[in-house]
């Protein structure tokens, strides 16, 4: 059986080249416990490669709860604090709501 995601989180965001390495840190951490959280089917961070410093994020759920005890965590907190000082622009995230899936 399949578990299909039911909610898409999809993003992305410009880092300056002096908060790059800072950024990278955080972000690979944050990957790494995402993927361990209950219902996280995938929660990818990848660099644009046409523009560099530039991330899109790929998270699949498989609910609204699952993704909301993940964003609302004190781990998560923890990270967005980290996350502020940084040079992060043109930032924009948005959450996904699937009421079915075709596979070809």
């Amino acid at each position: 059986m399949t578990t299909e995601a039911r909610v898409i989180v999809e993003g992305s965001a410009r880092v300056s080249e002096q908060d790059r390495a800072a950024y990278l840190e955080l972000v690979k951490a944050v990957v790494a416990a995402a993927g361990k959280r209950r219902g996280c089917l995938k929660f990818v961070v990848a660099e644009d490669i046409n523009q560099r410093n530039r991330f899109h994020l790929t998270e699949l759920w498989t609910d609204m709860e699952c993704l909301d005890a993940s964003r609302f965590s004190d781990e998560n907190r923890k990270v967005l604090q980290a996350l502020a000082p940084l040079d992060i622009r043109d930032r924009h995230v948005r959450i996904h709501h699937v009421s079915h899936t075709e596979a070809e």
